[in-house]
């Protein structure tokens, strides 16, 4: 994950306060950014998250892609064996 650099990691007792806190009294979140810089460092890291995704999903297709090509022609070369 990218974005838990952007809020401190809540312990179990502050968890359990914060199903309390009606008021949103209890959130915090790094008080040095301004909302403008927190707002653009999770947007980056939603797209690196999602780029992450997509790069590792055309690899998996391009695997796929060779697998049935070596596939196909290891069946072509067979045919062609057996006339």
């Amino acid at each position: 994950m990218y974005s838990f650099q952007l809020f401190a990691t809540p312990t179990f007792f502050s968890g359990m306060a914060r199903t309390l806190d009606l008021g949103a009294v209890l959130d915090d979140y790094d008080g040095i950014l301004i909302s403008e810089q927190v707002d653009r460092l999770a947007l980056c890291a939603d797209w690196l998250a999602v780029s992450e995704d997509m790069w590792s999903a055309l690899a998996e297709y391009e695997s796929q892609i060779a697998e049935e090509r070596s596939a196909r022609e290891a069946l072509k070369s067979g045919s062609q064996m057996s006339l």
